[in-house]
């Protein structure tokens, strides 16, 4: 969603109209962003209906995808008939509403681009034991395959936040799909929005001569081991005589967007124990109030991911609230090229997981050091930070766009 928020402006600087077909916030079940919900519309936005959760909760399903599905191809479907668009663009993570590419382009003759912000078929838990997955992972990677095979090849592009999904999407469907890496865009100007409205910080208070340490956002299925590691060197670091007094924030942990979400990583704090220091607040948070949070902490914890491909789209706003980060990621995600080149913390990185599992005692090191030089406001690298700002990013996609739309018409022609 915020990445065609930021974009938009600079589409129709560009001359492009945009409609945008979006779901009510009364049938999504996360909270709504009171800011967000405040800000007005910068295009066209035709908001849908969806089936309501408290409903089809009664037949196991939940997904905005699938609730939402009819709606939206009406909604599609009456615009592609009585107006004349280039292109659809996908940019969300409700993938089954990804499959109406197909069908409005047999129906419309229009191409279509995925936005791959995560992966649609996650594979991840295959290789886990079955009593660590989560419930209905059977039959929603089941369904999630089906429909991700269906729709993918026919798809005339991919965006993707990382150069990993549209790599491995073509080599399973022996396809060659265009694809173009982008990810998402930081807006100076939502700082702006925050430090103007009248939000509130609900879930911590700062506390005289203690450092206040945030995670923010969910912790993926590849996070739990780099999670430990971190607590791990807290752990290490408190029990130090002349350590600092520190509290530990992990907050939005989990995806579900119920009034009582699972805690993803309670149980790991409760084995380092440190339940007196760190604490897991798993509700999600809308967008500008993750903001807030960030810019009320000290500094920002990021434990990153063992997939390679794991790309984080709170980095940047963690680079922008300028608080000192300490991250744990992948030699090869985009993550630690992005904080190493921006100069906005410390990082350590890892080539897999027995690698990861051997750096503890560097990882307490680090850790110690980064307490040691608290506090400290991060001097970032504006230049090389600049091609991923709202404008950059942007104007990528349109480029994209430009090609994909050039090559389409030139074989239907």
């Amino acid at each position: 969603m915020h990445r065609v928020r930021l974009s938009i402006p600079f589409f129709k600087n560009a001359g492009c109209g945009i409609t945008v077909i979006a779901v009510k916030p009364k049938y999504i079940e996360a909270s709504i962003d009171p800011v967000l919900e405040s800000l007005s519309d910068d295009c066209r936005v035709i908001r849908v209906s969806a089936f309501p959760v408290k409903i089809t909760r009664k037949f196991g399903l939940g997904n905005l995808g699938y609730r939402s599905w009819f709606q939206i191809k009406k909604a599609g479907d009456s615009l592609l008939r009585k107006e004349k668009f280039d292109l659809v663009y996908f940019s969300t993570t409700a993938f089954p509403v990804m499959t109406l590419g197909r069908i409005w382009k047999q129906k419309f003759n229009i191409p279509f681009v995925l936005d791959m912000q995560d992966p649609w078929r996650n594979d991840f838990y295959l290789s886990q034991p079955k009593s660590n997955r989560p419930p209905k992972y059977k039959i929603a990677h089941f369904l999630d395959s089906m429909l991700e095979k269906w729709t993918v090849p026919h798809a005339n592009g991919m965006i993707s936040v990382s150069d990993a999904y549209p790599s491995t999407l073509n080599q399973r469907y022996k396809t060659n799909i265009p694809s173009s890496t982008i990810t998402f865009a930081a807006s100076y100007k939502d700082f702006e929005i925050v430090e103007k409205s009248n939000l509130v910080n609900n879930i911590f208070k700062k506390e005289k001569d203690t450092v206040t340490l945030v995670y923010m956002g969910a912790v993926t299925p590849g996070m739990p081991i780099p999670v430990k590691q971190t607590l791990q060197a807290i752990k290490e670091y408190v029990l130090k005589p002349d350590s600092k007094k520190i509290k530990a924030f992990f907050i939005g942990t989990s995806y579900a967007s119920s009034k009582n979400p699972a805690y993803r990583i309670k149980s790991i704090i409760k084995e380092t124990g440190l339940e007196a220091f760190t604490f897991e607040s798993p509700h999600r948070v809308g967008y500008f109030q993750s903001i807030k949070l960030l810019m009320d902490a000290d500094a920002l914890l990021l434990p990153g991911s063992i997939e390679a491909g794991y790309t984080a789209s709170k980095i940047y706003p963690y680079i922008l609230s300028r608080k000192p980060i300490f991250a744990v990621t992948h030699a090869l995600s985009s993550v630690s090229k992005i904080l190493k080149g921006c100069k906005a913390g410390s990082v350590i990185t890892f080539k897999d997981e027995k690698d990861l599992l051997n750096k503890q005692s560097l990882i307490n090191k680090e850790f110690e050091q980064f307490m040691n030089a608290l506090p400290f406001e991060t001097n970032i690298d504006k230049d090389y930070f600049k091609p991923y700002t709202d404008h950059s990013v942007a104007s990528k996609q349109l480029d994209f766009f430009k090609r994909i739309i050039k090559s389409y018409v030139g074989k239907t022609s």
